[in-house]
């Protein structure tokens, strides 16, 4: 839910008030200007990446056994906000549809610009999985087996499966 706060209310509805417009209609899913322009269709993936960038700093200046809590926040945040940002331009470039499908209307030959958006969005995508996993090693531990079979996926699996419903 962060996530989708941060995209619709901070992302689209911030870059809507700095262009001048007037905020119409707000949901969970969906953000309405008075006036559409590329700044406002990108705020909600710009919002995104810079929250997630910002989760996972507050996420690596968290130390010490007392704030594992904290840190696991800090790393599910970073992972959302990150995967929806660069999930985006994935979406956008395959299926046409979406924020980033509108922001390219009008630029040129859209298939290119859909090719670009779909590899941008797989490589950028693919990284946002590596830094994630990356940044889990701290919260379980070190030997293969138990960090798989015993700590990671009962912190993930759970996530995955509300993510996906």
């Amino acid at each position: 839910m962060l996530g989708n706060v941060l995209h619709e209310a901070i992302g689209h509805g911030g870059a809507c008030l700095l262009t001048g417009a007037k905020p119409l209609v707000l949901s969970s899913v969906h953000f309405e200007c008075s006036f559409e322009n590329r700044l406002v269709m990108a705020g909600g993936t710009l919002v995104n990446l810079f929250a997630g960038a910002v989760f996972l700093v507050l996420g690596r200046s968290t130390t010490g056994r007392q704030h594992r809590r904290l840190k696991y926040f800090f790393w599910i945040a970073m992972t959302v906000n990150l995967f929806s940002a660069t999930g985006y331009f994935l979406f956008s470039g395959v299926g046409g549809i979406g924020d980033w499908a509108e922001f390219i209307q009008g630029l040129g030959a859209q298939w290119v610009w859909r090719v670009g958006l779909t590899v941008f969005g797989f490589a950028t995508y693919m990284l946002a999985a590596r830094v994630s996993l990356l940044e889990l090693r701290p919260l379980i531990g070190s030997d293969e087996e138990q960090r798989y079979r015993w700590r990671g996926a009962p912190l993930s699996d759970p996530l995955f499966l509300r993510g996906g419903f």
